[in-house]
């Protein structure tokens, strides 16, 4: 939720994004183009409105949906100039078909859970490349992902690589780690609330694994992006001084409106704030316009400009969304969200 990370002013104890935000840009007004995760992704991935592909609500892995094979990826358009590319957690874009998996859709290297269904954190499959691999048996999933990301920054430190790594953290089930340390967090892990928070400070806590991992390497060229694909579910957020209104499912600020924090040293002023209205689908332009691209027809726009200190005029363009639930008994209904300028 836009109100959790301490940058944020949020109660949840997040050393490494509070650190990146520190060293870069705070985002005050981005957005997830879903209030759920499945359309949100194929957004960022493809720099076009999900709805484009009929996505308006998760995808299950059940579904014969994903992303046409024609639609080009941001993997797709890292691999032409030479960038190793990785796929690392949550995938939840299309699995009934080939053509749908993220190794046939520009990464090299795809490691996710065999299923995206909402089961514990300690039991899982893992496939590497759609292939079978070992972990160790009761290992938590965040750890095991941010091992296989560690494993691909050290094998590609000597060439440009792009890396999506998708944490299921802190998604529901809201377990945490049995030996999780809560002496210097104090949570009260008897409440939805306080595990929720002591999730997330956990999944913080291996972000740093991965932001101390590119200062031994000397990898200090890198950008480094944390975001949300949506907000904070209702069951595990009665947090006092919530900020804002409406939970995940929601198209209130509260649903759609999430943390980004964009650390680039050398380029990003350290500790700058931004509060120019970006959406999910603007990666894919602001990444054609870093790598100098052309001949894409894409309804996002570039926020490369301001991400480097460019204080221009901000675009009054709208922003659009959608959402429908997959389930008809569902308690949330059909709803649609504009904002243009400061008005929504």
């Amino acid at each position: 939720h836009y109100g959790d990370p301490g940058v944020y002013g949020g109660p949840v104890i997040t050393n490494a994004i509070d650190r990146i935000a520190r060293e870069g840009m705070r985002f005050t007004s981005y957005y997830a183009n879903a209030p759920v995760c499945s359309p949100t992704r194929a957004a960022l991935l493809t720099g076009r409105y999900p709805q484009e592909f009929g996505f308006v609500d998760s995808v299950g892995y059940a579904s014969y949906r994903g992303i046409p094979a024609q639609v080009p990826t941001l993997a797709d358009l890292f691999a032409d100039e030479g960038y190793a590319t990785a796929q690392i957690g949550k995938w939840h874009l299309g699995y009934r078909k080939p053509e749908f998996l993220a190794i046939n859709r520009g990464f090299e290297v795809s490691v996710r859970r065999k299923r995206d269904a909402h089961e514990p954190y300690t039991r899982f499959d893992l496939l590497v490349n759609e292939e079978p691999a070992w972990h160790p048996k009761g290992a938590f999933l965040t750890d095991v992902l941010v091992d296989q990301a560690i494993k691909f920054i050290k094998q590609h430190r000597g060439q440009p690589f792009f890396l999506s790594l998708w944490l299921h953290a802190a998604h529901y089930p809201v377990q945490i780690p049995e030996d999780y340390d809560n002496s210097e967090t104090g949570y009260d892990l008897d409440t939805p609330t306080g595990r929720f928070a002591a999730l997330l400070t956990h999944t913080d806590r291996q972000v740093r694994r991965i932001s101390l991992e590119l200062d031994a390497l000397g990898l200090d060229n890198t950008l480094f992006i944390v975001t949300s694909d949506n907000g904070g579910a209702r069951r595990n957020h009665n947090i006092k001084g919530q900020t804002l209104r409406g939970f995940k499912h929601d198209l209130y600020e509260g649903g759609i409106r999430v943390p980004l924090v964009v650390r680039w040293p050398g380029r990003v002023a350290a500790g700058s704030v931004s509060d120019r209205a970006v959406i999910g689908h603007d990666f894919f332009p602001t990444f054609v316009d870093l790598l100098d691209k052309s001949g894409f027809d894409l309804p996002g726009e570039s926020f490369l400009a301001p991400l480097l200190g460019d204080l221009a005029p901000k675009s009054k363009r709208p922003l659009f969304w959608e959402v429908s639930p997959r389930n008809p008994d569902a308690p949330w209904g059909n709803d649609y969200a504009v904002r243009r300028g400061r008005w929504k």
